[in-house]
């Protein structure tokens, strides 16, 4: 009986341990989902603050998604107008 009762908290432990895992692996994707949201957003307020429109601030952010902010040689030749 006592052996069997240490054998049911032991499984149980185990089960919680996974439970509290999976609950952290989870958490860390929605971070990372978070960041990325972070970070794009703050490249399209970047391009807005700098007169980009939104399209070619859409463009921009695509184009250049590795940068925090759009280089100024893309901001500079979205300024000129289209030949």
């Amino acid at each position: 009986m006592l052996l069997q009762c240490i054998a049911e908290r032991e499984n149980m432990l185990r089960t919680r341990k996974k439970m509290y895992v999976s609950i952290l692996l989870s958490a860390l994707k929605m971070l990372v989902s978070m960041q990325k949201y972070a970070c794009h957003a703050q490249q399209l307020v970047h391009a807005y603050h700098k007169g980009i429109n939104g399209k070619d601030a859409a463009w921009a952010c695509k184009k250049y998604r590795g940068h925090r902010v759009i280089p100024s040689f893309i901001l500079a030749s979205l300024d000129k107008p289209n030949a």
